[in-house]
């Protein structure tokens, strides 16, 4: 059954952008309890990317693999 055109799956969409090192060094146990507020680039509104500046993920703003405040 052929699907309605107005309707289509997204799955992880990257933006445009790096996100860079991380700000502090993280252990793995910091990483494995870090959850975060995204996981993904689409979790994250407009151009924010899911990054993880300290031990936890979250939606930041990036520009040329620096952060922008």
């Amino acid at each position: 059954t052929p699907l309605h055109p107005l309707w289509c799956h997204v799955g992880n969409v990257e933006k445009p952008g790096n996100c860079p090192r991380p700000e502090i060094f993280c252990s793995h146990r910091d990483w494995q309890d870090g959850r975060g507020s995204c996981t993904t680039d689409r979790d994250c509104p407009g151009r924010e990317k899911c990054c993880a500046p300290r031990c936890r993920r979250e939606c930041k703003n990036v520009d040329g693999g620096k952060w922008v405040q």
